[in-house]
């Protein structure tokens, strides 16, 4: 039983009423045609002053990524790195440690918002590391030698 039918509602109604509208809470199979806004994240959490990056715990202890990753340094606000310190300069390189905000999250972002400066200059560094060691380049330059093997 779904979870509309356990409130007594079709899906789609139970959905709607929970102002869900992405294809995988509401519309998948329900023959409705619903656009993902995929090419409108940047722009939208550009919005914002800061974006807080999080990965899930197992994601960190296995070391995988996100689109997230990545993406957030797209947009026009300022990432703010909450990964463990290795995973951080093993990803964003050594430049992007002010993005951390180390145990005092709240004292970080008002720093930011006083010296926001020094902190764009950390964003601009790491955008350059991201573009010369995360390139689409180099990731079908590393599968096409792993295909050769």
């Amino acid at each position: 039983m779904g979870l509309g039918q356990a409130a007594g509602l079709g899906y789609t109604a139970w959905c709607a009423r929970r102002g869900c509208r992405s294809r995988s809470a509401g519309s998948a199979g329900c023959g409705e045609e619903e656009r993902d806004p995929f090419d409108e994240v940047i722009e939208f959490v550009g919005q914002a002053r800061f974006t807080p990056i999080f990965h899930r715990p197992l994601f960190n202890h296995l070391g995988l990524v996100t689109n997230r990753t990545f993406e957030m340094f797209c947009s026009d606000t300022i990432p703010l790195l909450m990964l463990p310190e290795d995973m951080v300069e093993a990803i964003y390189g050594a430049d992007a440690r002010p993005l951390t905000p180390g145990d005092d999250v709240a004292a970080c972002l008002e720093d930011m918002l006083r010296r926001p400066d020094t902190y764009w200059e950390a964003v601009l560094k790491t955008r350059g590391h991201l573009s010369v060691h995360h390139s689409y380049e180099k990731r079908f330059k590393e599968l096409l030698a792993i295909l050769e093997r």
